[in-house]
């Protein structure tokens, strides 16, 4: 990190640096001007007065940028989430849909080449005044961010005539040439791709895609032709990654808005490591900010080298470097019917949700539904029923979990209907299918649309039944009706047999085949319950198990009383697939060999799998060594994710104690990092709970 780089980190972090513009005014007045002359004076004449042109910066953009709103624009969500008020925080969470354009098409074509779609597909639906009114809107869109993109240019200039220094006068200079070519035009260089990125990321501020693979070819040739050094190009992407942190700022806390991938298999299906997935490594660990994150994409064709790198990284940030399991993802994409060329181009975003980059609107997840809800119900109806054995107890958990979930499809789609009333322009233009096929985005225009919810306590349900089907019924040590008795008593009373159950029960996380087999089995029937049911987009229903900004494992655990697997009233769940405190009697080995045996059949969206070292177990060249040997082998047996934290619950617990010492504390949670003294104590204490794995 130099020292321009240096400079501009500290303005991002004291809120300094001003990427952000009220277009308000202007974007008013573009829209009630009267044709297209009109509108793009404005843009000309207007927008580069708002713009201030930082004194370090090489690249240029601004959030948030200009908006076009149309009559259609009428969705009232207010009126649906009233029906989920009933549900929330017991049966179900609402939850963000995040998206990632498809910023390779875009970098490499332009606004030149959308235009030239958006004018063929008009042709091919000259007799449909529906589609011809919802094309001429994404034609208008893009010619005015055209004219947005050249007023930056004309900033430039403005900014180099009045610099002083020859030198800043030089680079000002080059930025207004570069910002002449693009996004108008495809990038020609790796500095006019990083800048072109910039523009179009500053349209759709959400995940980053696959950025390395994107800049890889302009980095290559430049290279080639000495017209780029390698500091240059770690210094550009270091200016960007400090942008996009600038969007959200100081002000937002935690790591999961801006998500990306590196690595990974191409299109060819060679290992996509490269020059650009090192430098982007690098960037995130020198850079003081936390955004971006990325996830590295591991193949079988990812070297020990390559992975070592990735580790290394990992270590020094373990809050922004993820793994993901490519042959694994791919896998579940191609049970989905994805073909390799679309789903080699997914990526990680948000909270480490895999999408379809640019072609889907899979997004991340509709909402988080609560799998102990059903358990709970299925409680009140066991007077005067006879069970006689565990198939018959699931068989009638099954019945109360369909119609449970009926409940979320109900209200997902009624909320995707209301939305639909959205045109959603600008994701509409970045989204492949919505311009060939003239329909938003919002109504299924996308090449390929599902509908994401997440499993919460779907290792508590899976150890709940655990417990069930062996003590219940197969060693007969309490009835059920006892059982139920005990979790109303909240377990108070009955330390015996919660102590029996915690030594001797098969749960989830040891490598424990009864333990491990329930997860699939749930996971398999919640999607054969749904397997008939088609969004309102279209598509299908899809189901993974992470948790996001929304925290639900402590949100929906905090209002669902006891259960069978010890949990207590009010204690959260497992988060996503993590092993309970004490349940992974197998140690490291164990958890992770449970977690590859997640069947992508049935949990085809995002999981997460979280581990925790201390930090000795990985201070030593010969630890780090046999750690990489441990992430080989799991991904070999088909474990389809991990994070890893660094540190020990004493340090959490003084850290808990002693905020004022610890305030820049970060610790992983799921989908999301954040500082650890900012959090509520539920979260710091599951955090605090979780198992402390040992190598």
């Amino acid at each position: 990190m130099n020292d321009r780089i240096q400079k501009l980190a500290e303005m991002a972090l004291r809120d300094a640096l001003f990427v952000n513009v009220d277009y308000s005014d202007v974007a008013q007045a573009i829209i009630s001007a009267q044709g297209e002359e009109e509108k793009r004076r404005i843009i000309q004449s207007e927008a580069p007065k708002l713009y201030r042109i930082n004194e370090y910066t090489l690249l240029t953009g601004a959030f948030p940028v200009i908006q076009l709103p149309t009559a259609e624009s009428k969705a009232d969500l207010g009126a649906v989430f009233s029906k989920y008020a009933f549900y929330e925080n017991k049966l179900l969470i609402h939850a963000g849909n995040h998206k990632t354009a498809d910023f390779q098409y875009a970098v490499t074509h332009g606004f030149k080449g959308y235009l030239e779609r958006i004018r063929s597909a008009m042709q091919h639906y000259a007799g449909d005044s529906q589609k011809q009114h919802f094309l001429s809107e994404l034609e208008l869109a893009c010619k005015m961010i055209v004219e947005w993109g050249r007023s930056f240019a004309a900033a430039c200039r403005i900014a180099a005539d009045e610099e002083e220094n020859p030198l800043r006068k030089k680079e000002l200079l080059k930025l207004e040439q570069i910002c002449r070519r693009v996004p108008e035009g495809p990038a020609e260089t790796f500095y006019e791709a990083v800048q072109s990125y910039f523009f179009f990321f500053t349209l759709f501020p959400d995940g980053l895609g696959r950025l390395d693979q994107y800049l890889y070819p302009f980095y290559k040739k430049d290279m080639a032709a000495g017209r780029l050094t390698r500091e240059h190009a770690l210094e550009l992407v270091e200016n960007l990654f400090i942008l996009i942190f600038s969007h959200m700022g100081t002000q937002h806390e935690w790591s999961g808005i801006n998500h990306g991938a590196v690595g990974g298999y191409t299109q060819d299906g060679r290992c996509g490591h490269n020059e650009c997935t090192s430098i982007i490594l690098e960037a995130v660990c020198e850079l003081p900010v936390w955004r971006p994150q990325v996830s590295y994409r591991v193949t079988r064709k990812t070297t020990s080298s390559q992975l070592r790198e990735v580790l290394e990284a990992n270590m020094r940030r373990p809050d922004l470097v993820m793994f993901l399991n490519d042959d694994v993802i791919l896998q579940n994409f191609e049970y989905l019917g994805v073909p390799f060329s679309d789903s080699v181009e997914y990526t990680a975003s948000g909270c480490n949700e895999t999408i379809l980059t640019g072609c889907s609107q899979m997004g991340s997840i509709e909402g988080h539904f609560n799998l102990m809800y059903s358990l709970n119900r299925l409680w009140e109806a066991l007077d005067g029923l006879c069970l006689p054995d565990f198939e018959a107890f699931y068989h009638l958990l099954e019945k109360y979990l369909k119609e449970d979930l009926s409940v979320a499809i109900q209200l997902s789609y009624e909320r995707d209907r209301e939305c639909a009333k959205d045109p959603e322009i600008l994701g509409s233009v970045f989204t492949d299918g919505c311009i060939e096929r003239a329909v938003p985005a919002s109504q299924g225009g996308a090449r390929y649309n599902f509908c994401t919810w997440c499993l919460i306590g779907l290792v508590n349900l899976a150890n709940s039944l655990s417990v069930i089907r062996q003590m219940v019924f197969d060693e007969k040590k309490f009835s059920l009706l006892e059982l139920r008795g005990f979790i109303r008593d909240n377990w108070e009373g009955h330390d015996d047999v919660l102590v029996d159950i915690r030594k001797h029960a098969h749960f989830f996380g040891s490598n424990d085949p009864l333990g491990d087999d329930l997860v699939n089995r749930i996971a398999r029937s919640v999607v054969e319950m749904t397997r008939d049911a088609t969004p309102y987009r279209g598509g299908r229903y899809l189901f993974g198990t992470l948790t996001g900004y929304e925290v639900a494992h402590t949100v929906l655990g905090r209002e669902t009383p006891a259960s069978p697997d010890g949990r207590r009233n009010g204690e959260p769940f497992a988060a996503s697939i993590s092993s309970l405190p004490g349940t992974d009697k197998s140690g490291i080995v164990g958890y992770l060999a449970s977690a590859a045996k997640l069947d992508g059949r049935y949990l085809a969206s995002s999981v997460v799998v979280n581990l925790t070292l201390e930090r000795s177990m990985a201070d030593t060249g010969e630890k780090r060594e046999r750690l990489l040997q441990l992430l080989l082998a799991y991904f070999r047996m088909g474990g389809v994710h991990l994070q890893i934290n660094y540190l020990s619950a004493d340090e959490l617990l003084q850290a808990q104690q002693n905020p004022e010492k610890y305030k820049n504390l970060r610790v992983r949670v799921t989908g999301f990092s954040g500082f650890f003294t900012s959090f509520d104590k539920a979260l710091q204490d599951e955090l605090i709970q979780r198992s402390l794995h040992r190598l």
